[in-house]
């Protein structure tokens, strides 16, 4: 976009610039991602003011600079010799996020952009989406927690790890290379960070998706109810031509009301997998292996089968398939297309080793998360249910001694080790969690993570099902603000060749 062109912007309160043909072609607030062609936008953020950075971006080539402080305005405007052009803008990401839009060209009104938000399944539901869309020959592409991913791809400027919904200008730039390179179909995770810091301000979404609620990121939110409310805007708010809403979890059920009465223009299609919502899996069969029945929508309905164990995953398929329905897409087509969807890498992924018994990991960090993975692996195996997990340190703490009770109940051992304890002390994280455990489950605490997997699997005895949780397949473990390489399936892996077990090995996602 011309300089001139973004002077005359509606959020340009005001600017100099001194060559108006300039191209504009990216827009950061990250001084240390900027150059010749990209401009820097000062965000006051939560922790840091970057306005702070201005001269380091000059100094990195930013041909302009984006500035909220009339004061910082007024002395870059000064600095004739420099030669980069200055704007003054409103505070806040919705103005980066109106900035990006505008700069970008609008790319989420160039094609069908999908949301899916709530607790738990968004990863899921997005990976289901692209396999679909994969398996159905259309080209298709996806944004969210395991980083970002355009037809059979995956790239490396949003990896796997980063905010679950990034900044808005990385979200306008990887909709805009969707549009260059043809891309019909984009779907993303919607978090509630990225909807309460506006970083999604601005985009246009074809249909939303909404999986359930449960208790996540009250170290962010101040209330259960505004975590509710924050993922409600997604709809209520940005008004999506459809809305799927899985109407058999309660704050789903009250949505699709709110929807009915506030928002009648938007096409409502209410989803659950027990066979009474207007989209459904009826005569569902569930086995270690996956699931099958009838996927019915409106009087048609279409055999499917579904190699993902567990009701949960039945409900993320049918939010998948609803999307895509409101998309154009036949209920025939994506029924069959079922069979071909292998889920998002560690999400109830099995790790391919010789052991004899499975080896489970999922990312499930949440009380619901960690009780729907207990109750589906109880029937991979005949013998014990055991599972691994910790908690995230300087993050919600009242969930903690309710995964503890969880796991006690429904685990027959359980080991507690750490997740990715940051700057907080492993040993206080552990103790919350065991608060909740009443000695129901054998139990022990393993700090180390390795070495607790080690210990975990050494114990397991054939017939047995072991879970690894909370970590998935995240590449990496942050203890005390240092990140090092941890991945629990190269763990499993590096186990199983020290024990002979390596017969097999999983494919590396990605």
């Amino acid at each position: 976009m011309r300089l001139d062109k973004v002077a005359r912007h509606p959020l340009s309160l005001q600017s100099q610039v001194p060559h108006a043909g300039l191209e504009l072609r990216a827009i950061h607030c990250d001084s240390r991602r900027v150059d010749a062609g990209t401009g820097f936008f000062a965000l006051k953020g939560l922790s840091t003011d970057g306005h702070r950075f201005i001269d380091a971006a000059v100094s990195s080539g930013a041909p302009a600079v984006f500035v909220s402080d009339p004061a910082q305005f007024a002395r870059l405007k000064a600095k004739q010799s420099s030669g980069h052009a200055v704007f003054l803008v409103p505070p806040g990401r919705q103005a980066l996020a109106g900035l990006c839009d505008a700069i970008y060209g609008s790319p989420s009104r160039q094609l069908t952009l999908l949301g899916v938000t709530g607790t738990n399944g968004k990863t899921t539901v997005t990976h289901l989406v692209l396999e679909m869309l994969n398996a159905l020959g259309r080209p298709a592409a996806a944004l969210g927690t395991l980083g970002s991913q355009i037809g059979d791809a995956f790239e490396s400027g949003h990896p796997a790890g980063a905010h679950t919904t990034p900044e808005a200008p990385d979200i306008q730039a990887f909709l805009r290379r969707c549009v260059a390179q043809g891309i019909a179909t984009a779907v993303m995770e919607v978090s509630s960070h990225g909807l309460a810091l506006e970083r999604t301000h601005g985009l246009r979404f074809f249909a939303a998706a909404f999986t359930n609620l449960s208790q996540d990121h009250m170290d962010f939110h101040p209330s259960l109810e505004h975590y509710r409310e924050t993922k409600f805007r997604l709809f209520l708010e940005y008004e999506p031509r459809f809305a799927l809403i899985n109407e058999e979890d309660a704050a789903g059920a009250e949505l699709a009301g709110r929807l009915s009465r506030e928002r009648p223009e938007i096409g409502l299609i209410r989803y659950g997998a027990h066979g009474s919502s207007p989209l459904t899996a009826a005569d569902l069969t569930l086995t270690p292996e996956g699931a099958r029945g009838r996927l019915c929508w409106e009087g048609h309905q279409a055999p499917f089968s579904l190699p993902l164990p567990g009701r949960f995953n039945v409900e993320n398929f049918l939010a998948a398939a609803g999307l895509l329905l409101a998309a154009g897409e036949s209920l025939e087509a994506l029924a069959l297309a079922a069979a071909s969807c292998r889920g998002a890498p560690g999400r109830f992924e099995r790790v391919n080793v010789d052991a004899p018994f499975p080896v489970v990991v999922d990312y499930a960090h949440t009380p619901h998360a960690l009780e729907n993975l207990l109750r589906a692996a109880r029937s991979m195996g005949q013998g014990r249910l055991m599972v691994l997990f910790g908690c995230g340190g300087d993050r919600d703490r009242e969930k903690r001694p309710r995964m503890g009770e969880i796991a006690d109940r429904l685990a027959d051992h359980v080991v507690l080790c750490d997740d990715n304890p940051r700057g907080e002390d492993s040993k206080s994280i552990l103790a919350n969690i065991a608060a909740g455990m009443t000695g129901r489950a054998t139990a022990d605490i393993i700090p180390h993570r390795r070495e607790a997997i080690f210990a975990l699997l050494d114990r397991a005895r054939p017939g047995d099902t072991v879970l690894l949780a909370g970590k998935g397949s995240e590449p990496c473990q942050e203890i005390q603000g240092v990140k090092t390489p941890f991945d629990d399936r190269q763990v499993v892996r590096d186990w199983a060749e020290t024990r002979g077990y390596a017969g097999r090995r999983a494919p590396q996602a990605g």
